[in-house]
């Protein structure tokens, strides 16, 4: 049975979680992946300041248990300062 990216047996939730590699012309691998979203609270006095040694830790001990760094983004608050900055992981299931 032959499932593309946009095949509607696929139901929608899932089919946002597939990866979805060409390996050759008539074989397709699917690779599942699961995402981790990690809210760390900045500091300093208007925030926006992280600890990057705990940063570090905590990057370290996800990616012991499978799980690879995918995107960061802050959330700016008034005048540009951050309250917290988001970071996603990602592993393959």
């Amino acid at each position: 049975m032959q499932f593309d990216a946009h095949d509607n047996r696929i139901p929608r939730h899932l089919n946002q979680c597939i990866e979805w590699y060409d390996i050759g012309v008539s074989l397709r691998l699917i690779v599942w992946t699961q995402y981790k979203t990690v809210k760390i609270q900045t500091t300093g006095l208007r925030g926006g300041e992280i600890d990057t040694e705990e940063l570090d830790d905590l990057l370290n001990s996800f990616s012991s248990q499978g799980w690879e760094f995918a995107n960061a983004f802050d959330t700016a608050t008034a005048n540009g300062a951050s309250k917290y900055v988001v970071v996603i992981l990602r592993r393959s299931i």
